[in-house]
């Protein structure tokens, strides 16, 4: 695992990365069928967590609008 820190203000507030399971990079028109499947799939799970914690991200700032307009 990789790790990097995430900001200036914090001393622990670091992000680990997982490793990359191949060194070598390929050309799409290189790629088997099954490792561009395989791709299609990564892609398509990143995307997927992505649109969970964007709405995550929306409901709290709908929650926080609305907070602040009751004051």
């Amino acid at each position: 695992l990789v790790y990097f820190k995430l900001s200036k203000y914090s001393s622990n507030a670091h992000q680990y990365l997982m490793s990359t399971r191949t060194e070598k990079k390929k050309a799409l028109n290189e790629m088997s069928v099954e490792e561009l499947e395989e791709l299609e799939d990564g892609c398509i799970t990143i995307m997927n967590y992505m649109n969970v914690r964007l709405t995550d991200i929306n409901k709290e700032k709908g929650e926080r609008l609305k907070k602040n307009l009751i004051k």
